[in-house]
């Protein structure tokens, strides 16, 4: 039994390498995606449409920074909504 499940365990780790490459291209296209979709906020003005990767996306105020004097007040997060949708926020700064 302790050898099957050895047996098992070796053949997974001897099928996974040939696959490394198409999982490092990946997280990596990944996290170009995200880092795109939170430079575009950051380069809009709040309450101004942006598109990116073909969806329109409205960047909106911080909830803790209603006030149109504070605009940001230096706020690490930047919150977009989907243009046409239900309204809910995304904070791009935490995903």
């Amino acid at each position: 039994m302790i050898r099957q499940t050895t047996t098992r365990m070796h053949q997974r780790v001897r099928e996974r390498p040939p696959h490394l490459p198409v999982l490092a291209e990946t997280a990596e296209r990944v996290r170009r995606e995200a880092v795109a979709l939170l430079d575009a906020p950051r380069a809009t003005p709040f309450n101004e449409v942006f598109d990116h990767d073909g969806k329109s996306y409205v960047r909106v105020l911080p909830k803790v920074n209603p006030g149109r004097s504070r605009l940001d007040h230096g706020s690490p997060h930047v919150y977009i909504k989907e243009v046409g949708s239900t309204g809910r926020r995304i904070n791009r700064s935490l995903v």
